[in-house]
């Protein structure tokens, strides 16, 4: 039976402080023997916060689907998003301008949430256009905590590179990679507005897993790799001897590795 000190020692009901390696200098890393044995002392710290910098989005949009354009002939204006106005209005909101949305939670640097909305707008087929726009071509805009598209100005038009761009092939794959913002150059968004006292924003979306073909709107997959800080929860020991940290934020992290012998014949021990 151990237990942890106040300083962070495990501990016997004795008193004695466990022995194992540590590699304090990479927190996260699976412990080496670098260094020999050592006390093994968990950090009784919280576990730090982590930007979001990168969101999968898996599933499918309706090969049925029409652009908002095709499906509201008479809607005046139906461009997404609209113009923000004068003073600002909510038309932007008009779902008749959008196919779809879906929203996940991200983290900034300080671990505070903020809400990223993606909405999917169906482009309607334009031959003529610069570049020509094919029939199954969808836009995706970015709304953040709310707020009118940080992927478009105000007057409604989009913002060069903050903007997806899928084209879907014959069989409802990917036909080449998403134009838009990419690993390389994420989607940063506006620091001013949203994050003014932790660091700016910066993400990209994995669209791989995204599909066009006949059949219900459906988002199976959804998540992004950030979180909020956390205290210490509790320890737990594998059979290998790593001991895990978990953390109220949900997070688990390798801190330390018991030296652990193998005897063939454990029953030619005896204890002292």
């Amino acid at each position: 039976q151990f237990e942890l000190d106040k300083s962070g020692f495990i501990i016997t009901p004795t008193g004695e402080k466990l022995l194992g390696f540590q590699s304090p200098s990479a927190p996260g890393q699976l412990p080496t023997p670098v260094g020999g044995l050592k006390e093994i002392q968990i950090p009784i710290i919280g576990s730090l916060p982590q930007a979001t910098t990168k969101v999968e989005i898996g599933g499918n949009l309706d090969a049925n689907a029409l652009s908002p354009a095709e499906a509201y002939p008479t809607l005046p204006n139906p461009d997404f998003p609209r113009p923000l106005g004068v003073p600002p209005s909510d038309e932007w909101r008009d779902s008749r301008t959008y196919n779809y949305s879906t929203s996940i939670e991200a983290f900034d640097s300080l671990g505070k949430s903020h809400e990223l909305t993606f909405y999917f707008v169906k482009l309607e087929p334009d031959a003529a256009a610069i570049p020509p726009v094919g029939t199954n071509t969808w836009q995706v805009h970015t709304s953040v905590d709310g707020q009118y598209p940080d992927s478009a100005n105000p007057d409604g038009s989009p913002i060069e590179g903050k903007v997806w761009i899928l084209e879907f092939n014959d069989k409802g794959l990917l036909a080449k990679p998403p134009a838009g913002p990419t690993a390389a150059t994420p989607f940063a968004i506006t620091k001013s507005i949203y994050t003014p006292d932790a660091q700016q924003m910066s993400f990209y979306v994995d669209f791989t897993d995204m599909r066009q073909i006949g059949g219900p709107y459906l988002i199976n997959e959804l998540t992004q790799n950030g979180y909020t800080g956390g205290e210490l929860a509790g320890v737990s020991v594998d059979r290998t001897g790593v001991i895990t940290g978990r953390y109220t934020n949900g997070e688990t992290v390798e801190l330390a590795q018991l030296a652990i012998q193998t005897f063939r014949n454990p029953n030619a021990l005896s204890s002292l």
